[in-house]
């Protein structure tokens, strides 16, 4: 007996070429490697924060070392908070006054105006600043 044809004969050579097509497809895509998703940096704001989270301990630390009279590892510890965010005012600041505790006044003076260029005008720590760069005119003469 005979088996019967379940597609007309003029579509049969188009339906093989649809499955042939259709197959090739299916081994392709099978044979693809898989994606890999590659991580995005953080947005910028994320990326401040986490600047901001460690410079804030590094000046805590810096305040510490400075208070205890370690004014040289102070002073290497402000500069690190620089080169992590040197937008930081209280980074300068810290690193002013290590300049003032070593005699280096004429230091002291433009690490003050270069605090003074980060802050808002209505910060606490423009007074004090400005307070130590007086005192540093006043023993640089």
């Amino acid at each position: 007996m005979r088996k019967k044809n379940i597609l007309p004969a003029p579509l049969l050579p188009a339906a093989l070429t649809l499955a042939a097509a259709l197959a090739v497809a299916v081994l392709v895509n099978g044979c693809a490697p898989p994606k890999v998703r590659v991580p995005q940096p953080p947005p910028a704001e994320q990326a401040e924060q986490v600047g901001q989270k460690a410079t804030g301990g590094l000046i805590s630390e810096g305040q510490r070392l400075l208070a205890s009279g370690a004014v040289s590892r102070a002073g290497s510890t402000y500069e690190r908070a620089i080169r992590i965010e040197p937008r930081n005012p209280q980074a300068w600041y810290g690193l002013a006054q290590v300049r003032f505790a070593q005699r280096r006044y004429q230091q002291t003076i433009e690490l003050c105006r270069k605090t003074l260029t980060h802050l808002p005008t209505a910060h606490p720590l423009r007074r004090e600043c400005t307070a130590l760069m007086a005192a540093a005119e006043g023993k640089n003469q």
